[in-house]
């Protein structure tokens, strides 16, 4: 019989940590399902805790955000934490801006890094589907999505909604 003592512990913490990973996991899809900051706390409170949930730590400004429909808030809730997760995963970013301007019928988010950039002209590589779905999300609520960026010199990406008011 094979003698496991030696490698329980180890073992045991792998287990932990691939549980905590799955945990975490799943409260990152509920919370998309159902973002609770947005209905409990408001959008803009909602996007100061989605920028404060990694590094970089996004600086936000959201005038005009109260008061959105709760259709377009929880919209622009999960398109910032798509642009925001984007951010944190590939750009090697040391500053991320998050813009909400709301005005003339219009709801106008902008999410601004200093990372490594990239093509815009070029596809998605295989796996970053995360501006494709923030385009299609864009498109399906009559908006539209504008990335401007470069290897080397950052990112933005704007997305232009109807407020839905």
């Amino acid at each position: 019989m094979l003698d496991l003592a030696p490698a329980r512990p180890e073992l045991v913490s792998r287990a932990r940590e691939t549980v905590g990973d799955g945990v975490l996991r799943i409260r990152s899809v509920l919370d998309d399902l159902l973002p609770a900051d947005v209905d409990a706390a408001g959008l803009p409170d909602a996007l100061h805790r989605l920028a404060a949930g990694g590094e970089p730590r996004a600086s936000v400004a959201v005038p005009g955000a109260a008061g959105l429909p709760d259709a377009t808030a929880v919209l622009l809730h999960r398109i910032a934490g798509e642009l925001l997760r984007n951010v944190r995963a590939h750009a090697a970013a040391s500053a991320v801006g998050v813009d909400l301007a709301v005005g003339g019928g219009r709801a106008r988010l902008t999410v601004t890094d200093d990372g490594t950039g990239f093509d815009p002209g070029r596809g998605p590589e295989p796996g970053h589907i995360g501006l494709l779905l923030v385009r299609d999300a864009a498109r399906d609520a009559g908006g539209e999505v504008t990335v401007r960026s470069a290897p080397g010199s950052g990112t933005t990406v704007t997305v232009d909604l109807p407020d839905g008011r």
